[in-house]
């Protein structure tokens, strides 16, 4: 895990992940450097503690100490809701609700670990769209004005049943983009409509992190 300003940073993490040249990878181990942050534990000198309690791993976990490159999770216990609070005010990623006597399933889902996402909501201009589903779906292409310029933050998917969808195809396609900054193939519309999204988070160069359609 990266972080910058004491919060998780997944851009910062994604600018470590990419890298291949071996200099600029030892001097951004100095600069930007990575964290393991563990939070649970699945193996002890070769046994397997994958059916144990959660909190019976966990207290296995805490005997581990901590120094600058590895790090533990806490957890709280019946103060959820408190606790997601606190977490929107610091405009963190989420939480993650867990069973306390719930095993460790390797690559399995289940309703035992709830992933609760903190995510933000806005609405943004239609610039532009493509027929990527015939009939079934579309892709919008969004973007938001700054100083009477719009400019492009990203793209999401719209399907045919919301009311939002036939606007769109109505709409009369232009052939200068509406964007600022982008100008790929795509059908251009007038900026006239607006699209409700919800996601996780901005890109340094303000794009949406895994933008989803709203209806509302």
């Amino acid at each position: 895990m990266a972080f910058q300003d004491n919060k998780p940073s997944f851009s910062k993490l994604q600018e470590r992940s990419h890298l291949k040249n071996k200099e600029k990878i030892r001097t951004l181990s100095k600069e930007n450097p990575l964290v393991f942050v563990c939070f649970d534990i699945l193996y002890k000198k070769n046994k397997d503690l994958t059916n144990l309690p959660l909190l019976e791993r966990k207290e296995i976990l805490k005997k581990y100490p901590e120094n600058a490159y590895f790090l533990k999770t806490n957890w709280i216990e019946e103060k959820g809701k408190a606790f997601f609070k606190e977490i929107e005010k610091q405009d963190l990623e989420g939480i993650v609700a867990k069973k306390k006597n719930s095993p460790y399933l390797i690559n399995e889902r289940s309703n035992n670990w709830l992933k609760i996402k903190n995510f933000k909501k806005e609405s943004f201009v239609i610039g532009g769209y493509t027929d990527t589903n015939k009939n079934a779906s579309i892709t919008l292409y969004l973007g938001e004005k700054r100083n009477n310029k719009l400019y492009f933050v990203g793209k999401v998917s719209l399907n045919k049943k919301y009311a939002l969808y036939a606007k769109v195809m109505k709409s009369k396609i232009i052939k200068t983009s509406p964007f600022i900054d982008f100008d790929k193939d795509i059908n251009f519309i007038k900026p006239n409509l607006v699209c409700h999204v919800q996601y996780m988070e901005r890109t340094p160069s303000k794009h949406l992190r895994q933008p989803v359609f709203r209806e509302k």
